[in-house]
């Protein structure tokens, strides 16, 4: 168990660095690190809670099954998206750079 863990924890940082090569965004490269643990620690915080609600004394194992895996693929479908955006779009993923004036 702790392998995979270990596994999520090390693929997170990839994708991290992956999505964030050469935006020149303001955000520095540990703060952005930081955000990405963030939300992931909540969704790890709250899914196993919600998983068991929907597992209920009765133990029907797909239910949670399911819910999880609808999560998981909906978030790989966000950032592939955002991943879609950035290169598609580059003046408008760009907003936020430290070049752009208002």
């Amino acid at each position: 168990m702790v392998f995979f863990l270990e596994v999520v924890r090390r693929l997170l940082t990839h994708l991290q660095r992956s999505l964030s090569v050469n935006s020149g965004t303001a955000l520095s490269s540990p703060a952005r690190t930081g955000i990405l643990f963030a939300t992931s620690g909540i969704g790890s915080l709250l899914g196993a809670p919600i998983c068991g609600a929907i597992l209920t004394s009765d133990y029907i194992w797909w239910k949670p099954a399911v819910f999880a895996g609808g999560v998981a693929t909906a978030g790989s479908i966000l950032l592939a998206s955002i991943k879609f955006i950035s290169k598609t779009c580059p003046k408008t993923a760009s907003v936020c750079t430290k070049e752009t004036t208002v």
